[in-house]
């Protein structure tokens, strides 16, 4: 008779679930009752949440300037071009509203066609955040049904606090790919490099990089899982292949037209400095009572840190992104025989979350995938009362953000349709509550993914390296 518990590891192996996930059960009512609670907040949000933060409009209009008035897009305005800070993904989501209204947009109609297409924008978004949970819930039942159903409690809750930026930004896109990514890698074989389930997931990963450049951190912890199943350089090649043709095509789509100026977005946000709600920026804050000149200041759609002290930790900034990525990267390849499943996944999965952490562009929108990722492989840590824990603080992350954006960020904000006065605000009194309330925020997701990759990363790469006398 074959041997059952050696039947289970190799089952645990190829599914990305080890035989005690495998005996765990599902709490189905919990479960259930997590995702009708999802359902039925996407429903609100949809249909009555009036968000106070809107990109919508502006999307709208670079959508009216190349399908309606025929403009080349990805190009400088003085060239007749419509200049987009946003990669070619990102785009899309833009012009899809506007591509499937039949009605021709003039000066008359503008407001009759702007309120069609942030309706269709709303609710493409909502389609796409209800695909991405359906991808996610299955993710988690894969990897960890005994803690599943709190995950999916976890991030309706943590997304719902952020509902000023779920539908009214193109990060959902970001997460879609994300999701897709980890639904695919839950159900990959990891005893073959490139199955069918592995290279759909890293076209995600790669399409994501056209989407918003962020799923990019990902790519090297996921080749490296690649080419420790055989540890052959073809593996790795062809990894990387699928990867570049995902996120390359939609660039080279714009090319023909646009020539190099297809990555002019690249330099605006390369040229920005210390965003207000990065982690840096929080730093900043603190010592601001000692005397530390510092004043918020609005520049390429957002607002930033100014002050005699700002561009020598924006320099710094830029070393740590860097240094940092590159500093993890190397750790994986030298830890590279201890890199195979589960750590492949967890590292490829908190990269996003790490960055951040360290980057010097930090907007409340990020959290929608920054949170994401931590409920995601939070169900790795195992164990109730932690997981519970990470949740707790990913709700209070989510809160904090609110909190400032956009309750206490400028002079006023609209309820019930009218204006409310804010004295307490960051932006024009620079007031100390919702400082403290963003320094808090930055610190306690630090916290967190620092917790993660030490628990998730660092201990268990350290114990398989020194059982295999690495």
């Amino acid at each position: 008779m074959a041997d059952a518990s050696g039947e289970d590891a190799a089952v645990a192996t190829a599914t990305h679930r080890s035989p005690a996930d495998a005996a765990g059960g599902l709490d189905r009512e919990l479960f259930w009752f997590g995702v009708a609670a999802f359902v039925l907040s996407r429903v609100y949000i949809t249909l009555f949440f009036q968000p106070q933060m809107s990109d919508v409009e502006f999307y709208f209009t670079k959508a009216v300037q190349v399908i309606d008035l025929h403009r080349p897009i990805y190009g400088p305005e003085s060239a007749g071009k419509v200049e987009l800070g946003y990669p070619p993904g990102a785009w899309w989501l833009m012009a899809l509203p506007r591509v499937i209204d039949p009605r021709p947009w003039t000066e008359a109609t503008h407001q009759q066609v702007l309120r069609g297409y942030y309706a269709r924008f709303r609710l493409m978004m909502a389609a796409i955040d209800l695909a991405s949970f359906a991808l996610l819930a299955a993710a988690l039942r894969r990897l960890n049904p005994a803690l599943a159903a709190c995950g999916v409690w976890g991030f309706t809750l943590c997304s719902f606090a952020l509902a000023h930026v779920l539908y009214d930004k193109t990060d959902l896109g970001v997460w879609a790919c994300v999701c897709l990514w980890a639904w695919c890698w839950t159900r990959r074989d990891a005893t073959r490099p490139l199955d069918a389930w592995t290279c759909l997931g890293l076209a995600a990963v790669g399409f994501g990089v056209a989407v918003k450049l962020v799923t990019a951190v990902m790519v090297p912890f996921l080749l490296i899982g690649v080419w420790q199943t055989r540890r052959r350089a073809s593996d790795l090649a062809w990894g990387a292949s699928i990867v570049a043709l995902a996120a390359g095509l939609p660039f080279a789509v714009y090319v023909p037209t646009s020539g190099s100026d297809v990555l002019l977005f690249l330099a605006r946000h390369g040229g920005r400095s210390l965003q207000l709600e990065s982690t840096y920026a929080s730093l900043l804050m603190l010592v601001y009572p000692l005397g530390v000149e510092l004043r918020p200041v609005y520049e390429i759609s957002a607002w930033h840190l100014a002050g005699p002290v700002v561009p020598a930790v924006r320099l710094a900034a830029t070393v740590c992104t860097y240094a940092g990525f590159g500093l993890a990267i190397a750790w994986a390849w030298w830890r590279r025989a201890a890199f195979g499943e589960p750590l492949a996944f967890r590292a490829a999965a908190l990269a996003p979350a790490a960055l951040l952490c360290v980057a010097h562009v930090l907007s409340p929108q990020y959290f929608v995938w920054g949170l994401g990722v931590l409920v995601l492989v939070g169900v790795e840590l195992r164990d109730l009362r932690r997981y519970l824990a990470l949740l707790t603080a990913a709700l209070a992350v989510a809160a904090l953000t609110t909190f400032v954006f956009p309750y206490h960020l400028d002079e006023a904000y609209r309820w019930g349709g009218k204006a409310v006065a804010q004295p307490y605000n960051l932006v024009r009194a620079f007031h100390w509550i919702p400082r403290t309330a963003l320094v808090a925020r930055n610190g306690i997701y630090v916290a967190l993914v620092a917790w993660l990759v030490t628990r998730l990363l660092i201990m268990p790469a350290g114990r398989r390296a020194a059982g295999r006398g690495v």
